[in-house]
Formats: structure tokens, sequence, C-alpha cells
């Protein structure tokens, strides 16, 4: 499928079940192209590293795909899009939820032709290793990447060169260790695989 040249007019196969539900309150304006280039990376990483973090998906699944169809979330017009498919299918996986529930609960019911996705029983052990380490770890990481952040914006926007204006302090491009470049004000990053730590 060729790439759009507007990255948000968006694309996607006939027959892609996508929906703006819950996604409204999150960004409730149209969105310019700069913002889906912080946005879009951002949110398919949100998506995928928490599933990787309890198990349900392996460290190989992490990699956010150049192909629209294949994204949990994409952007039509300036508008966030849920595919409902892809996230139906991940959310399959978690032991004790149905797919067509998941479907049922976002979207008030479930398509009588609707692909029919079952999981894996051997994601149990790996969930069940890995999901109570993650609860038990995410409230000291978060504060930990908290001062992290809050140090680095001081550093940053607070104390840069005088030379320059906050937002140019704010937005000026680096160069990451694997030769991409990121933002420093979101961690963005032009690499298409997530950081995993």
């Amino acid at each position: 499928m060729p790439t759009p040249t507007d990255p948000i007019k968006g694309s996607s196969e006939p027959g892609r079940y996508w929906t703006s539900t819950n996604l409204g309150e999150a960004c409730p304006e149209v969105m310019s192209p700069m913002c889906w280039s912080l946005w879009g990376p951002a949110t398919e990483q949100g998506l995928l590293y928490p599933m990787y973090s309890f198990g349900v998906i392996p460290r190989s699944k992490l990699v956010v795909s150049d192909d629209p169809n294949e994204l949990g979330v994409s952007c039509f017009y300036g508008r966030q899009a849920l595919n409902v498919d892809v996230i139906k299918k991940t959310m399959a996986a978690v032991p004790g939820l149905s797919a067509d529930d998941f479907e049922r609960d976002l979207m008030g019911s479930v398509r009588p032709d609707a692909s029919k996705f079952s999981g894996s029983p051997g994601r149990v052990p790996v969930i069940a290793a890995k999901a109570p380490v993650a609860l038990m770890r995410t409230r000291k990481r978060l504060e930990r990447l908290y001062e992290e952040m809050y140090a680095d914006w001081l550093a940053t926007v607070v104390d840069g060169e005088p030379s320059q204006t906050p937002i140019e302090r704010l937005v000026r491009p680096v160069l990451t260790s694997n030769g991409s470049s990121a933002c420093t004000a979101c961690g963005a990053s032009s690499s298409r695989e997530p950081r995993v730590r």
C-alpha cells in the first residue's frame, strides 16, 4: 500500500474496522502533521509496551509497523482512530478475556462477520511470571522517570543557552546512539522500535 503524502490523511484497506471511541477525550481537536508525528509512534508504543511488560506479547512484537493496517491506532483527516481488529487480536491473548467481549465492551456490540481470535495458553506462564513483577515495579519506575524527565526539562528549558528561545531549547534535535534523530521534548525518535529497558 502506498504511503500517503499527508501524514494526517491516513489510509486503510477496505473493510478495516476503525473507531474513534475512547480517543476523542485524549485529543479532541484535529491534529496537525507535527502533532501526529509525536502522538502516532508514542501512542502505538504505548499500546504495545504494556502488553509486553505483562507478558501478553513477546519482545519480537514490539516493532511499530509501517503498514497502517497493522497498527493499533492511526490518524484519518487529523482524527485518531483505533484499529478494532488489531487491538482485539492482542486482547485475546489476555487470560480470561474474550476478544468478542472486548469488542462488545468497546463498541456496544459484536459484528456478525467479525474476525475470530483466540489466545494461546502458551503465554499464560509468561504472563503469570511477568505481570506481578510489572505491577510491583510500576510506581517506582514512574517516579524515577518523572525525576529524570524533570531534571532534563530543567537543564534544557530553564538552564539552556541564553542565546536560544525556550521553544528552540525545547525542540532541538539530538542524535541518538543508533544514529536516528530524536526530539528532546518528548523522546520521540525516528527509530521504528521502542526502547525497552
